[in-house]
């Protein structure tokens, strides 16, 4: 998220949407990767909402991965949180 958009409530926002589709779906619980140590504002609001830890392994990502309009270089580890609906 660029910087000027930070701290705005969008991130709760789509939370939220994502939160609610899944119920919509018929889904019990929603999950997340979030980098183990390069983003701690992130990984403070997915607890706030009450992602917990999903007990798994730390996943090592390196390469390049495909988001909208343009390839995108990745280095880190990531972690994985869980939410019941």
């Amino acid at each position: 998220m660029l910087p000027e958009h930070r701290r705005c409530g969008i991130a709760t926002q789509l939370a939220y949407a994502a939160e609610n589709e899944a119920r919509v779906r018929g889904w019990d619980r929603i999950s997340l990767s979030v980098s183990q140590e390069g983003n701690a504002p992130a990984r403070l609001l997915y607890e706030q909402l009450g992602h917990v830890d999903a007990c798994t392994h730390p996943v090592r990502v390196s390469g390049t991965i495909s988001l909208p309009g343009r390839p995108f270089q990745v280095d880190d580890t990531l972690v994985y949180l869980t939410k019941l609906l």
